[in-house]
């Protein structure tokens, strides 16, 4: 049975080019035009070697590719039922789906179990079923696991699977994406023939975009803004700094903050970015960061509104005031309505950043254009935000007191707050255009309508 013949049996229906990259993985023919060409599109023309199945395939794929329910789902399906892997007396075969939490890995393991209890034939190959582990009656194993390199050790893996593979530094070390295919490659040393699927969302890999989807930031304004070997700026005299938290009462989720002051020129300074995960003592968290904002003289940390009425209280047993975000004009400051406003601190180097490896979360944001106009920034899916979260929380508050300033000295120009009214014009601009022409506007169209409302007075 091959791949494809498999697939038929699930009762799967495969797109053109899922059925060829199938086919390429296991060098099984083409057999129309059209896989011939979609082969030769994904590889820049690369000679197809029929016959020739690859030991590692990386798969960059767009969002509702069907990259889990198409590709990683039937592979690791059809390998734990019917690859051909001599084992030794008493050794057991795990396939493992790796993610960068094992909350991740339950989307292709889902399809995996729904596979493999899809029918009553599939079903009896079935032995035990539990939340993160299927054994079948050949005796192997598909597992769930973290992306940290000891969860991987001292496993016979003949084929396993790394999903989104770029979140795996966020949410482990600096290098586990590394780490981890060494420790599966380890796992595979004595198999002849081994098959490695390595899967990561296109926007997520090169920061390309579909749909409604952008990137907030690109990677190269994030690298610009970091001081590097800075990780921490000590207190100075004369100062006025301010504090962001994102407070979490467990799970996956840290309990971040961060503290920062703006310059005479408007640049916003990161000055302390921390972060406590689980098994930390939440008590003992509070009072630390309360000591931590007395030496930088300050009295308020801000959160959003839904910080747990627990953690209000235990930051006003430490003589701190946990107040919920607001703008200006004193509505309530979401946390997508905060990545908008600092958008601006980013797009004209007006922010210095902290080396810290957090930092990549910024890069990851996305923004999705809403209904009327509106932008939402968010994290990905299964990924997180927490350090970016309560910093962009301490950089709002910084531009929000110079935007005071300004008013207080009666009037003055404030390029940030400017930046950003701008980007909400462009935004609004774009909307109008789309729902008059029923189609995604060219740049010029786009800067021909905006130069119209200049020159009536709708805009300034």
């Amino acid at each position: 049975m091959t791949i494809i013949e498999f697939v038929a049996r699930l009762g799967l229906v495969l797109s053109p080019a899922q059925e060829t990259l199938l086919r390429a993985i296991y060098g099984l023919s083409l057999v129309s035009d059209e896989q011939r060409q979609l082969f030769a599109l994904c590889t820049g023309n690369r000679p197809y070697r029929e016959g020739h199945r690859y030991a590692e395939t990386t798969v960059i794929a767009g969002a509702r590719s069907g990259k889990d329910s198409r590709i990683a789902g039937p592979i690791m399906a059809f390998e734990a039922l019917f690859g051909n892997y001599p084992v030794s007396k008493g050794e057991t075969l795990v396939f493992p789906v790796v993610a960068q939490d094992l909350r991740a890995t339950r989307v292709t393991f889902g399809y995996i179990k729904s596979y493999l209890t899809s029918t009553h034939e599939l079903a009896a190959c079935v032995d035990d079923e539990k939340q993160t582990e299927l054994t079948l009656t050949n005796g192997r194993s598909i597992l769930c696991f973290p992306c940290t390199a000891p969860a991987m050790r001292s496993f016979s893996i003949p084929c396993g699977m790394l999903n989104e593979l770029a979140f795996f530094r966020l949410s482990g070390s600096a290098d586990s994406d590394v780490e981890i295919q060494m420790a599966m490659r380890r796992g595979m040393i004595a198999f002849e023939h081994t098959t490695l699927i390595k899967i990561s969302a296109r926007r997520e890999y090169d920061a390309e975009w579909v749909d409604d989807l952008s990137a907030y930031l690109d990677s190269q304004r994030v690298e610009d803004a970091i001081d590097q070997d800075v990780h921490e700026r000590a207190p100075l005299d004369g100062v006025t700094y301010f504090a962001g938290a994102d407070a979490s009462g467990g799970g996956d989720d840290h309990f971040t903050y961060c503290i920062a002051h703006k310059e005479p020129d408007g640049t916003v300074v990161q000055d302390l970015l921390r972060g406590y995960g689980r098994g930390q003592n939440l008590e003992a968290t509070v009072k630390e960061i309360a000591a931590t904002l007395r030496r930088y003289r300050r009295s308020t940390i801000q959160a959003d509104r839904y910080a747990a009425n627990w953690v209000v209280e235990a930051f006003r047993r430490e003589a701190i005031t946990l107040e919920t975000s607001k703008l200006p004009d004193g509505s309530i400051l979401d946390q997508s309505a905060a990545y908008v406003e600092c958008e601006p601190l980013f797009m004209q180097g007006h922010v210095r950043l902290l080396d810290h490896p957090k930092q990549r979360e910024w890069i990851t944001l996305e923004k999705h254009a809403r209904p009327g106009g509106k932008t939402q920034v968010t994290h990905p899916k299964g990924g997180h935000d927490d350090y970016a979260a309560s910093g962009a929380r301490a950089f709002v508050q910084c531009t929000a007191a110079m935007a005071q300033r300004y008013r207080i000295w009666g009037g003055g120009h404030d390029p940030v707050r400017e930046a950003a009214r701008a980007e909400r014009v462009r935004v609004e601009a774009h909307r109008i255009l789309t729902e008059d022409l029923n189609r995604e506007p060219t740049t010029q169209e786009l800067e021909a309508f905006l130069e119209e409302a200049r020159q009536e007075g709708i805009v300034s």
